[in-house]
This record gives structure tokens, sequence and C-alpha cells, in this order.
């Protein structure tokens, strides 16, 4: 038997502790602002590791609306120490890793999301210490998106979870499907780098 020692719930403050637990008493949320059981319920959770990790939300907890063209995003402030990967399911079945892609610029990562067609989908962010070997990539959070059309583009171009690390920035192209006979302008932009090169095949 393996026991874990986290001090999360040692003096927790009452936003963070009401992330894993809803008092019979509204009172007892020690919150300026209570949450109804519903708005409990329909919020985001972030795990105790996503603390743990000293990573920060830059927006609401809330479930994310998508956008005109389909798309969600999700913005992250975590360490530079800290990698992100993603998945994507529908139905409980995960999708290809191309319908995410994560973009880490000026200390913020964030995590763009394409839907095929309509309907809910479950977004679960990934973290892990890069500077502990032993660490391993640990769930710190879970959206919920309610998609109401398709995303305008394909997918997103592969990548591996090195490019989850801080520093690393697409500009373009961001579709992961480029069409012959166009012309596309590359622009992007890996920290600590003294060269990039292009390699064009038919696999991956």
């Amino acid at each position: 038997i393996l026991h874990l020692h986290s001090d999360f719930y040692w003096l927790t403050p009452p936003g963070e502790y009401i992330d894993c637990h809803y008092p019979e008493h509204q009172s007892w949320q020690l919150l300026a602002h209570p949450l109804t059981g519903d708005e409990f319920v329909n919020r985001v959770f972030p795990t105790t590791r996503f603390y743990e990790l000293n990573v920060k939300l830059l927006a609401e907890l809330d479930t994310i609306p998508d956008d005109s063209d389909g798309d969600a995003k999700v913005r992250l402030l975590p360490p530079r120490n800290v990698g992100l990967v993603t998945k994507l399911l529908r139905n409980d079945r995960q999708m290809a890793s191309s319908y995410t892609f994560i973009g880490r610029k000026n200390k913020v990562a964030t995590i763009f999301v394409k839907t095929y067609d309509p309907g809910k989908y479950v977004l679960k962010i990934y973290g892990k210490d890069m500077e502990d070997k032993k660490s391993k990539y640990d769930l710190i959070i879970t959206y919920t998106i309610d998609s109401s059309k398709p995303s305008n583009i394909a997918s997103f171009p592969f990548f591996w979870s090195e490019w989850g690390m801080p520093g690393h920035h697409l500009y373009s192209p961001i579709r992961g499907l480029l069409c012959i006979g166009k012309f596309y302008d590359f622009r992007l932009y890996v920290a600590e780098a003294k060269q990039v090169m292009m390699v064009m095949g038919k696999s991956q």
C-alpha cells in the first residue's frame, strides 16, 4: 500500500476547498458569495494536483461556451517547470490528439479545442513537474464543452508532449491539413533552440 502525503487539506483557502467539498450548510463555505447547489455542480473542478503544481486559472471556473466557429479556449498560468498535455473525449471515447493544441506565450498557456460536430465534449488537462524525474502527468482540471456547431478547421497540427513546455509557440499555420499548391507562411518560436529544421514526408 502506497500512502501519499498532501498538504492541500491543511488550512486550505475556502475558494480552493469549495472545489472538492460542498458543505450541508452554505455558511460553512466561508465564501463572501456562497454557491448554490446548481452552481456547485455546473462549475469546473480543479484537482488537488492543480494547486500543488501552483497552476492558476485566467478565467472564471465555468463550462466553456464555444465561440462562433465552434472552437473553445482555456487559458492557464502554469509555472515554467510545469508541462501540460490534454485529452479530448466524446461519448467516453478519446479523440485524436489533433483536435487540441497547446500554445505557451508570455507565461500564459492557451489550450485550443476543435469540435467536429455539435454535442458535448470533455477536455482533460494534465500537468507534470518537469524538474522532478519521478513525476508523471496527473489530471489537474476537467472541462465540459457544449458545442453548438462544428469547427471551420478540420484539425490542429500533430505535436509531441514537449510542445506543452513554456516558450514554444506556433503562430501559423494553425491547421493540421495543408492544401497542395497553396503558399503557407510558417512562423513559430521554440525556446532556447539555435536551429529549427523542417522535414517533409509521408509520415510523422
